[in-house]
């Protein structure tokens, strides 16, 4: 019966156009624009092995920019900055268009070094910074009696070379792959204040490069988010998050290919605040990685996102 219901988020006499009301399944209104910036911080020295348990990453050598060696580390920690820019525009009543912009870095490390690590922005032989992706999207809702309920499919262009860094002592950086994300939303209106907020995501990637190499091949992922929100007040909102997410990836080449899966388990709570009530609101958030497997990160991030409307 919830499917069917129209949201109504309390406003607390605000108009209806803000950063409150509008929630990840709603459309912009008409020539409206959203401009967003998400951004996260992850590390992890340990990862889930092939049976589940949490395993320290293995130790290794790092070097110098100039191929001396610095230093030999028990474990090792990586680490990666992700910023996820955004620009929306309200095209009708049933249409949004968007473009994307992906900024990655990447560090690897000793275990007792800084997580800050990957935001320096550097390029050296531990750390590696690149525009990662640039991307259009559309979103819309498919049926009109349901405006609680929409689709947004996202396509996402690879920009810079070799973001997996094969044969390169630079970290990984991204997926080397072109990627289509089709992403349902839906809004579940519970009692006063309450509203519980289901998406799930399709995305399929595609090697840009199809020379053979362990860590390249094709990938598609399914993930699963649960978020419940609980609006305080006008200005302020709490949030719980958690996320399934399962990967098969392809390895090898016509000859030798073969699909391996994985999955990973995460949560955790975030808060939103309305710098500038209703038109610009700051988030930030914590995410821990709870279960997983076959070499999936056993990590955590910290998050910071940034929204405006005008």
């Amino acid at each position: 019966m919830f499917l069917f219901a129209i949201v109504t988020v309390p406003s607390f006499g605000q108009d209806t156009f803000n950063v409150q009301n509008l929630t990840p399944s709603s459309l912009l209104p008409v020539g409206k624009w959203e401009v967003k910036s998400f951004n996260s911080n992850y590390t992890q020295i340990a990862h889930f092995n092939e049976k589940g348990e949490r395993t320290d990453n293995a130790g290794g050598t790092l070097y110098n920019d100039d191929g001396t060696v610095r230093a030999e580390a028990n474990i090792l920690r990586n680490t990666f900055y992700t910023s996820v820019n955004q620009i929306n525009y309200g095209l009708n009543s049933k249409i949004n268009v968007g473009i994307e912009f992906w900024l990655s870095s990447s560090a690897l490390s000793s275990s007792e070094d800084s997580r800050l690590s990957s935001i320096m922005f550097s390029q050296t032989a531990r750390t590696r910074t690149a525009m990662s992706y640039i991307g259009a999207k559309v979103k819309f809702v498919p049926i009109s009696s349901i405006p609680n309920f929409s689709i947004q499919s996202l396509f996402l262009i690879p920009v810079a070379k070799n973001l997996q860094s094969n044969q390169s002592p630079q970290p990984f950086l991204n997926w080397d792959n072109y990627t289509w994300t089709n992403q349902f939303f839906l809004d579940i209106p519970l009692e006063d204040k309450w509203l519980l907020f289901l998406n799930v995501d399709l995305a399929w990637g595609i090697s840009r490069n199809e020379s053979v190499s362990e860590i390249q091949g094709n990938r598609f992922t399914m993930s699963v988010k649960v978020l419940l929100n609980y609006f305080a007040n006008r200005k302020l909102t709490f949030l719980l998050q958690g996320e399934y997410n399962r990967i098969w990836q392809a390895f090898g080449n016509s000859e030798t290919r073969k699909v391996d899966g994985a999955y990973y388990l995460q949560a955790g709570p975030s808060v939103k605040y309305q710098l500038i009530p209703g038109k610009f609101e700051g988030e930030v958030g914590y995410n821990y990685f709870l279960a997983g497997n076959n070499g999936q990160g056993a990590g955590n991030s910290i998050n910071l996102g940034l929204r405006m409307l005008f």
